[in-house]
């Protein structure tokens, strides 16, 4: 049932992308979105309800990274925690483990045993380290929030990737490069 309520940092983060950064109007609209988008409309659902029955559960990076893309939108500087080299290590390898889910590569990554999983992600977040720190990071407190078991999901690489973070990541990618020109 948590996940419905975490449904509303997607929302928040793309709506603080679109809105104008006026201090008196900027925080007060963000605090009315986030109340109507869990009031219920239809039903007894609500927004984030409709929302949830489309995407499912989100991991746990793409909450974070929407969490850093809120906090990112209230700051008077712009500028981006994750690198472009993050954004790209990021994107790849969510469209990788997006393939093999979906068995166009061949390799059984996903569905394998909790242990191999474990060192496929302490390996991915090795890796991430030579990306991005901030994005190392991240995986360390994802792979901290795997052990405490926040989410229903046993697998921890539901906690780590899904199609949301490609789509975010991408958008976040062309709106910094726009940025710089």
């Amino acid at each position: 049932m948590t996940m419905h309520y975490l449904l509303t940092l997607p929302y928040l983060a793309f709506f603080a992308l679109l809105l104008p950064r006026k201090k008196n109007f900027f925080y007060p609209l963000l605090f009315i979105l986030a109340i109507f988008l869990n009031l219920p409309l239809f039903e007894d659902l609500s927004i984030n309800d409709f929302t949830f029955s489309f995407i499912g559960n989100l991991s746990f990076v793409f909450l974070a990274f929407c969490t850093i893309i809120l906090l990112e939108t209230t700051r008077d500087k712009n500028y981006f925690l994750i690198s472009q080299k993050g954004l790209f290590f990021l994107i790849s390898i969510n469209f990788l483990f997006f393939l093999t889910f979906l068995n166009i590569i061949p390799i059984n990554l996903y569905y394998q045993d909790q242990h191999i999983t474990l060192i496929i992600a302490c390996c991915i977040t090795i890796i991430a380290y030579f990306f991005d720190r901030i994005l190392a990071i991240l995986y360390l407190l994802t792979l901290f929030v795997y052990t405490i078991r926040l989410f229903d999901s046993n697998n921890i690489l539901d906690y780590f990737f899904d199609l949301p973070s490609i789509l975010v990541a991408l958008i976040m990618l062309f709106y910094s490069k726009i940025r710089k020109k």
